[in-house]
């Protein structure tokens, strides 16, 4: 295996604790990025993500979102359990664009 691949983790739940593992990631992230390394030594130190995988009715819907923050200067376009959201600027409140589609 080359060494500038990068990989994925894949982690499927099924419970309602992958909202409580999202908000803890963003918490630390707000404080200080997550780097591969402070998971394990050996990984290259570059920064974690962490990302959903959502349904593809869910994709269209935070595309069509982000066409339009795009086209009215939106800043910040997300997706969480309850909806997609977006907002202007840092500090502003995220306003619901609509609701995902429950699969």
């Amino acid at each position: 295996m080359r060494n500038d691949l990068k990989s994925n983790i894949i982690v499927i739940f099924n419970n309602n604790k992958k909202e409580e593992l999202i908000k803890a990631f963003k918490t630390q992230c707000k404080i200080k990025p997550i780097i591969a390394t402070d998971l394990y030594s050996n990984f290259d130190p570059t920064r974690i993500y962490l990302n959903d995988q959502l349904s593809m009715e869910n994709k269209k819907i935070l595309w069509a979102t982000k066409q339009v923050a795009s086209k009215y200067c939106y800043k910040y376009v997300w997706s969480n359990s309850i909806g997609v959201f977006l907002k202007k600027k840092e500090g502003d409140t995220g306003t619901r664009s609509c609701s995902l589609v429950v699969t």
